[in-house]
């Protein structure tokens, strides 16, 4: 009767104690993403966006962080408790370098000018966990102004590690983005309108 008795004041005193305990994985999720580990881990590569364009010499692009969350954004909820959380405009500044390294990759120019801007946020991200391992998945909602476009880039994986699965879905996301016919028309000058 004293282990039933036990038992039942761990599983109340448990999810407290978690809930207590979230450890920020912002800069640990960041360090994850490094374009050249990734592409290779997922398969995935550069597509030379500077080829069959119309533009008068190669278009050059400026991404911004339109998120504005500063508060805590769990992003693997466990017993009750938040484990794992992220800052999101921190979190999307990094997603910003990361989205200009895959630019420069595929061979378009990053600026710092006023026009041409790719405007990002945070719409959703997930970790969740199994019994070996972490499944996550991943909005980003990306704005170009100049064409009146707006989209949401989802991507899904998982991994034996949280902030690892949460890379892969992050980069597959921004992956969907960059394979999008609106924003590969957008950036060789062939649209000037579109929308969603």
């Amino acid at each position: 009767m004293k282990n039933v008795g036990a038992f039942c004041i761990l599983c109340v005193v448990l999810p407290v104690f978690l809930s207590g305990c979230a450890i920020n994985v912002t800069s640990r999720v960041a360090t994850r993403l490094d374009l050249a580990d990734m592409n290779t881990r997922l398969e995935t590569g550069p597509t030379d966006l500077s080829v069959g364009g119309e533009c008068p010499g190669t278009k050059s692009l400026k991404i911004v962080n339109g998120e504005m969350r500063t508060d805590k954004y769990c992003i693997d909820q466990a017993l009750g408790g938040c484990r794992l959380y992220i800052i999101p405009k921190d979190f999307t500044d990094h997603v910003v370098k990361y989205m200009e390294d895959k630019l420069r990759a595929s061979n378009i120019k990053v600026h710092e000018g006023l026009d041409n801007e790719i405007i990002i946020s945070l719409e959703e991200i997930k970790s969740q966990e199994g019994l070996w391992s972490f499944g996550s998945f991943c909005k980003i909602k990306v704005q170009i102004p100049e064409i009146n476009y707006t989209n949401t880039y989802v991507g899904e994986s998982g991994s034996g590690i949280a902030d690892l699965a949460a890379a892969y879905a992050i980069h597959l996301s921004i992956d969907n983005f960059f394979k999008d016919p609106v924003f590969q028309s957008y950036v060789r000058c062939k649209q000037q309108s579109g929308s969603l």
